[in-house]
């Protein structure tokens, strides 16, 4: 049998008081800080469960960060591909009015000038950027999407196709009347007050008419409403023209010289033998017949074929800073967002997928308007609606996206409360147990203190009895 020495009643003793403390100090401490754990050791398991809830807190809140940056970044997108949308509108109410009948050249100008800001104005909309980073680029983090290529003052060529060989010494009379007169005849030119001597150089009969082709250049033209009429030099012989004797006029498409050919401007006419700079005296249009006629302010000092190259040449000046070019300089990338742990949504797609057709179309009817072309601009009208269904198509793809992010978000939040109840369910004490726990440790320690002074003083009495 073991030897009990007072020794051993002592340590004993101790054991119990040390533990009595401890659990006085673990309720003392769960009392005063609310907690059922302070530090892991107390508790590992608790503790790690603990350290997993707040991590998928964490996490959950980041992808609530995430899901509101997401829709801001879409939100300021979309009002990107409103603009643009308005601006397409608005371009193609300036086709339409561009087209009417009633317009006169200054009225393209106004146009194309209006035309050139609608360009200028999706350029600052489709590089714009959140928070430094360039929204349509694709994935590329800074710079813009789209850079510019604009004109200078250095002067390019505009070249006109002409329908017909110039008029310059024909004189068009039916094939009866023709023949009263033959090559070398002296014969006067008239139209009213005015006239001018002449001389046969050929006659050729062509169908019904007989073509009369005269030496030198006439002086001036002559017109069938004018009374133009050909008499031989006695005047017993008097013909009236079945064709207006126009020289020095040109006559060239409608659409090819609406607001690029105007009075008092220089012109070149050219073949492959050459050509000669003339001034517009003015220019007379036909709409039925898409033609124009230019009549010259002097005579051509000789003859053109068409079918020796003949054409018009125009020296056009390019404004300074008018944008001729946007080129997309971004990537083909997406950005995307993780919103979940295992959710990406794109923010925005590359620019050049949804706006270079713009500038493209929109630069298109600007020179369109700007040459008054009535085909062209119904032709670049056309390609502008469907662009513009296009931009209707992304806008409402980001719409969707912004209320899929709206719906993310709100379920993530209320994940987020959940996780916090639950939290507070296994890191929180409920105050009542923990009071009464503490009350309980501090009476076991009050008991154990009486009894083990007793027992030691019961002890010590007993050992001194032997002794």
């Amino acid at each position: 049998m073991p030897k009990v020495t007072l020794q051993t009643i002592g340590n004993n003793l101790k054991k119990r008081i040390e533990t009595r403390l401890g659990a006085l100090e673990r309720a003392q401490m769960q009392l005063s800080t609310g907690l059922k754990v302070d530090k892991p050791s107390a508790d590992p398991g608790r503790a790690n469960r603990i350290l997993d809830l707040k991590a998928n807190i964490d996490q959950s809140e980041q992808f609530v960060s995430n899901t509101e940056h997401s829709e801001a970044l879409i939100d300021v997108a979309n009002g990107a591909y409103q603009g643009v949308s308005d601006v397409l509108f608005r371009a193609q109410d300036l086709a339409h009015m561009a087209q009417s009948e009633t317009n006169n050249s200054s009225d393209y100008k106004y146009y194309s000038a209006e035309i050139g800001q609608l360009i200028e104005s999706v350029v600052d909309m489709v590089n714009i950027d959140f928070a430094g980073v360039p929204l349509f680029a694709g994935t590329k983090t800074e710079g813009v999407a789209f850079e510019t290529q604009r004109g200078s003052t250095e002067p390019f060529t505009r070249q006109y196709t002409i329908l017909s060989n110039p008029s310059l010494r024909t004189l068009e009379v039916s094939a009866g009347d023709g023949s009263n007169f033959n090559a070398g005849d002296e014969i006067v030119l008239s139209s009213g007050d005015v006239s001018e001597k002449v001389l046969i150089e050929s006659i050729q009969v062509v169908g019904d008419r007989s073509v009369i082709t005269v030496t030198g250049q006439l002086a001036r033209p002559y017109f069938v409403d004018g009374n133009a009429q050909i008499s031989n030099a006695d005047g017993s012989i008097v013909t009236p023209l079945t064709k207006d004797a126009a020289v020095g006029s040109l006559v060239l498409p409608l659409d090819q010289v609406q607001n690029t050919i105007e009075a008092g401007q220089q012109i070149r006419v050219q073949d492959v033998d050459g050509g000669e700079d003339i001034i517009v005296e003015s220019v007379e249009t036909d709409i039925l017949e898409n033609r124009a006629v230019i009549r010259l302010r002097h005579s051509l000092q000789r003859s053109y074929s068409v079918e020796r190259g003949a054409a018009v040449l125009k020296n056009e000046d390019v404004g300074i800073g008018d944008i001729i070019g946007v080129r997309y300089v971004g990537d083909n990338g997406t950005k995307q967002e993780r919103v979940g742990r295992n959710s990406f949504i794109p923010t925005g797609v590359p620019g050049s997928i949804v706006f270079q057709r713009v500038f493209d179309h929109l630069i298109e009817l600007r020179d369109a308007v700007r040459n008054g072309g009535m085909g062209p601009i119904g032709e670049v009208a056309s390609k502008l609606e469907r662009t513009t269904e296009q931009i209707t198509v992304h806008q409402t793809e980001a719409g969707a996206r912004i209320d899929r992010l709206h719906v993310m978000r709100s379920r993530l939040e209320d994940q987020i409360l959940g996780l916090k109840g639950f939290l507070q369910k296994v890191e929180e004490i409920d105050m009542t147990t923990a009071l009464v726990e503490y009350q309980t440790q501090q009476a076991l320690l009050s008991a154990s203190l009486s009894t083990g002074s007793q027992l030691m003083s019961s002890a010590s009495s007993l050992l001194n009895m032997f002794s």
